[in-house]
């Protein structure tokens, strides 16, 4: 591949990341903004507790396996099936042991809504697990455009229907659907556009094959993990919810200058 071609791709990749990121930053601030208006710090601290919870559960299902299919790029439909069915299998079981995980998680943080919340909100689990090998096909055929409309978009149709739930008086439950509807719209976009080849079956050679790439990124994930987010597993048990609440979005805020560089830049990097 000539420099000049290896060049233009990135930039227009970076281009079209940053346009759609940047929009979705945007986005994102005007939401939280208005439904902090609507509802309660404790409300946005119990439910940053389980998606703290959630992200170790989606770290697990994905594997690291959604990077190896960029990584790939000789791998034929039949093995990226036999990829997407593993992912099926992992979310399916990840998502059930997380809704069946609701009276130990209530029980440590002393808070019996977490028995209402934990099953309803594994279901984004199931959809996020499912959503790893069509983002990353998108990735691969280097669909950064159409990568990031889709990101806009589950997050509007998220967010549209928190902000009417939120004014109707349902609480917490208005972020429980702006987590579920987001995610499985954009597991619904991602699949359609993607267009995931359904061969079901299990190739042995082929998982052995991605495994010993993915491997080495499923302990990145695991050290990054808890780097991240131990700080608000504490906070969520020694404080309140309400001090999660103010300490998960302030740090949000915190971090957005340095995600919105590494966010952008990186997603491109790699499939190019």
């Amino acid at each position: 591949m000539k420099k000049s071609s290896l060049g233009s791709q990135i930039k227009r990749g970076i281009i079209a990341t940053a346009a759609a990121r940047y929009s979705d930053y945007f986005l994102k601030l005007i939401v939280t903004a208005v439904l902090a208006r609507l509802l309660t710090p404790a409300e946005f601290g119990v439910v940053a507790v389980v998606s703290v919870l959630l992200t170790f559960f989606r770290i697990l299902g994905h594997a690291g396996i959604g990077p190896s299919v960029v990584q790939y790029k000789d791998l034929d439909d039949k093995a990226v099936s036999s990829l997407f069915t593993l992912s099926v299998l992992f979310g399916v079981v990840l998502a059930s042991l997380f809704a069946l995980s609701a009276p130990v998680i209530a029980n440590f943080y002393d808070a019996e809504i977490y028995y209402r919340l934990v099953p309803v909100l594994s279901l984004t689990l199931l959809f996020n697990i499912l959503s790893a090998i069509p983002q990353s096909l998108l990735r691969r055929q280097r669909k950064f455009g159409l990568y990031g409309i889709i990101i806009i978009v589950s997050h509007v149709v998220g967010s549209g229907i928190a902000i009417v739930l939120a004014l109707r008086g349902f609480g917490v439950y208005a972020l429980v659907a702006n987590e579920v509807f987001s995610t499985g719209s954009y597991f619904i976009f991602m699949f359609i556009t993607a267009k995931v080849p359904l061969k079901l079956g299990f190739n042995r050679a082929v998982y052995s094959r991605v495994f010993s790439y993915s491997f080495f990124q499923l302990l990145y994930e695991f050290m990054h993990y808890f780097s991240k987010n131990l700080d608000k597993l504490l906070i969520g048990r020694y404080l309140s919810a309400a001090d999660l609440g103010y300490y998960e979005k302030s740090y949000r805020l915190m971090m957005l200058p340095l995600q919105t560089l590494t966010h952008v830049v990186t997603p491109v990097l790699h499939p190019v």
